[in-house]
C-alpha cells in the first residue's frame, strides 16, 4: 500500500470517526490543532484502527484519541501544548516510542467503565505480544495508566507498580505529595483490567533527578520494583 506522507502541515479541528481506519501514513513535523481521533462509543467493534503511522517531531495542541486500536506504529518525538495528549480506552500492540515525548496521558476512563475493562482485557488476549516499546523515549510529565505494564519494554529505571502492592497503596492518602502519583496508579490498577502499570522514568524533565528518587524511595519502601525488565524481545520501526 502507498504510503502517505505529511512534512509541515498544519491539521485543525480534524476528526477520526469510530469504526473508521486510518493506515500506512507518514508525518514529519506536524501540527495537529483541536483534532479528535475516534469517540466514546458503546461497542468494541466500533472502535477506530490505527496502523502503520509513523509521526516524527510532531506537535498536538488541545488533542485527544479514545476507543482506538493502534498498532505497528512509531512515535519518534512529541509535544504537547496547551493540555496533555490524552488516549482513552485503546488498545496498543508493537507501538515504538522514542524521542522526546512532553504531555501524554494513556488512561482508562475517564470513568471507568465495567464493559471497557472487559473489552480492553479482551483485545490484549488476542495476540501475545508486547504492546509499547518505551525504552528509546525521553519522558516530560507522561501518565501511561491505560497500558498494561506487564506488556511494556522498558529500562532499568522505569518502575512498575504490580496489583500485589497496588490493594494495599490505593488505600493511601492521595494528596500526600510523596505518594500522591503511586496511590493514583494504584487506584486505576485496582479499577482496571490489567496485572501491572508503568511508572516511567522522565528522563527529559527538568524534574528527573527529583522524581527518579522518588521512584527509589518507593522501590525502597517495597511499593514499585525497580530494574525488572522484563526479558521480552521487540521494538522496532
Amino acid at each position: 500500500m502507498t504510503e502517505k506522507r505529511y512534512q509541515g502541515h498544519r491539521f485543525e479541528h480534524e476528526r477520526v470517526l469510530p469504526s473508521t481506519s486510518v493506515t500506512h501514513v507518514r508525518c514529519d513535523r506536524v501540527e495537529f490543532r483541536n483534532c479528535n481521533v475516534g469517540g466514546f462509543v458503546k461497542r468494541a467493534e466500533e472502535m477506530v484502527r490505527i496502523s502503520h503511522v509513523r509521526g516524527t517531531a510532531c506537535r498536538a495542541r488541545r488533542c485527544a484519541a479514545a476507543q482506538s486500536i493502534i498498532e505497528d506504529c512509531v512515535v519518534d518525538g512529541l509535544r504537547a501544548e496547551g493540555a496533555p495528549l490524552f488516549i482513552w480506552n485503546s488498545v496498543f500492540r508493537r507501538v515504538s516510542v522514542r524521542g522526546r515525548v512532553t504531555g501524554l496521558a494513556v488512561r482508562l476512563g475517564p470513568k471507568v467503565d465495567p464493559y471497557w475493562v472487559d473489552a480492553l482485557r479482551d483485545e490484549y488476549a488476542k495476540a501475545d505480544d508486547w504492546a509499547v516499546d518505551i525504552r528509546g523515549a525521553e519522558f516530560d510529565d507522561v501518565s501511561l495508566e491505560g497500558v498494561p505494564g506487564e506488556r511494556i519494554l522498558r529500562g532499568p529505571d522505569d518502575a512498575i507498580l504490580e496489583r500485589a502492592q497496588a490493594a494495599k497503596l490505593a488505600r493511601k492518602d492521595s494528596m500526600d505529595p510523596e505518594l500522591g502519583e503511586a496511590v493514583a496508579a494504584a487506584r486505576a490498577l485496582v479499577a482496571g483490567p490489567f496485572d501491572a502499570i508503568v511508572l516511567p522514568a522522565w528522563r527529559a524533565s527538568k524534574r528527573a533527578a527529583e522524581r527518579q528518587g522518588r521512584l527509589s524511595r518507593w522501590a525502597d519502601a517495597g511499593w514499585v520494583p525497580l530494574d525488572v525488565s522484563d526479558g521480552r524481545e521487540g521494538g522496532g520501526g
